[in-house]
């Protein structure tokens, strides 16, 4: 099988600590978004993307204002922006009838009337995915198939044993894109080893914090709390 830049990304990933496509995920979304501040911001189909997603979500947009691009930002936002006024001024606000069951019901639940509203917060909500996200998507599920198809690769096979394995996030959707029974035993058999050493180190750092064993110094399970996180959660960012 033919090797590509995903696969080599993903074995210099599996020796790095916590989940490997968290870490290349983020790094690679971070370089999707600088490019596209400083080289997409004026292509029609970008625009026409962010129009209909009302924007980045709320992550992406301020990862956007880390990288910096004031005028990249400003051109995306006056576009999203001008889009939301146009809506807003076609907005209208429809009474229900006093005595209808909807009405009946909206005030029983201390709701205002949403109904009133319903038309115009219809279309202030996305109407596209988040063109970030969905680009993590795209990247996510590459590099879960590279993976799943190279469990018994030889290049791969080191980094594999000694590395953190998947955050749970990214496990689900590992299982998810398994096609068959040999290739689900392999994953759920390489995660649960990497799981079972994280779980030794859990149970290490709280038997230090034992008053009895509390002269003990700590090893590379004090920082197993932080990896325990990122295992279960996915790394900070991730979503």
């Amino acid at each position: 099988m033919k090797k590509h830049t995903v696969y080599y990304n993903l074995r210099d990933a599996l020796v790095r600590e916590g989940c490997p496509v968290c870490h290349i995920v983020l790094q690679g979304i971070a370089r999707y978004l600088d490019g596209l501040l400083y080289e997409s911001v004026n292509d029609p189909g970008v625009r026409k993307a962010l129009r209909e997603a009302r924007g980045f979500c709320n992550e992406h947009a301020w990862q956007l204002r880390e990288i910096g691009g004031a005028l990249g930002i400003a051109i995306i936002h006056r576009d999203v922006i001008e889009t939301v006024m146009a809506f807003i001024r076609r907005g209208r606000y429809r009474p229900t009838w006093s005595l209808s069951l909807q009405r009946l019901q909206e005030t029983l639940s201390g709701d205002q009337p949403v109904a009133a509203t319903a038309d115009l917060v219809a279309v202030l909500e996305p109407q596209e995915e988040c063109p970030a996200c969905r680009q993590r998507r795209i990247m996510e599920d590459d590099y879960l198939n590279t993976l799943l198809q190279h469990l018994d690769d030889e290049g791969l096979a080191p980094a594999l044993r000694t590395s953190a394995g998947l955050c749970l996030p990214h496990f689900r959707r590992a299982l998810q894109l398994v096609r068959d029974e040999e290739t689900f035993h392999r994953v759920v058999e390489w995660q649960l080893d990497c799981l079972e050493r994280l779980h030794g180190e859990l149970d290490e750092l709280i038997r230090k914090h034992d008053y009895r064993f509390s002269g003990e110094d700590l090893g590379a399970e004090g920082d197993a709390w932080i990896r325990a996180i990122a295992q279960v959660s996915g790394e900070k960012r991730i979503r």
